[in-house]
């Protein structure tokens, strides 16, 4: 079996593993965007040592945030080719009952629920 070429692909990847995925795709030949909650997403994505991958600090549940990220990839890269969407949230109470109904509504929005679409 073959491995997959990537070459002058761009991979948008939400959340998650996004370092580790990020060097998979970069060793295929991608491009790659890492957008994360966590602030140092950017340093993350500077310390792959790769002019080929840019970092983003957003939450996917922000449209803008994602509408600015796939802007700038666009700007630097040309286009985007591949979203990865690998972003995860948990609940907070200890059973689905102990959960307060703002921790279920943004457990779904992250983990279930599409962007709008403009």
């Amino acid at each position: 079996m073959t491995a997959f070429e990537l070459a002058d692909k761009v991979v948008l990847i939400t959340g998650g593993l996004g370092s580790a995925t990020a060097r998979t795709l970069l060793s295929r030949g991608a491009r790659v965007g890492i957008m994360d909650l966590r602030p140092d997403t950017p340093e993350i994505a500077a310390g792959i040592s790769s002019s080929n991958v840019v970092g983003f600090t957003a939450d996917v549940c922000d449209r803008s945030a994602l509408d600015d990220a796939v802007a700038h990839l666009c700007e630097r890269f040309g286009r985007v080719d591949v979203a990865i969407a690998n972003p995860g949230t948990m609940g907070q109470g200890s059973t689905l009952r102990a959960t307060p109904a703002p921790a279920i509504d943004k457990v779904l929005a992250v983990n279930v629920t599409p962007p709008p679409h403009k």
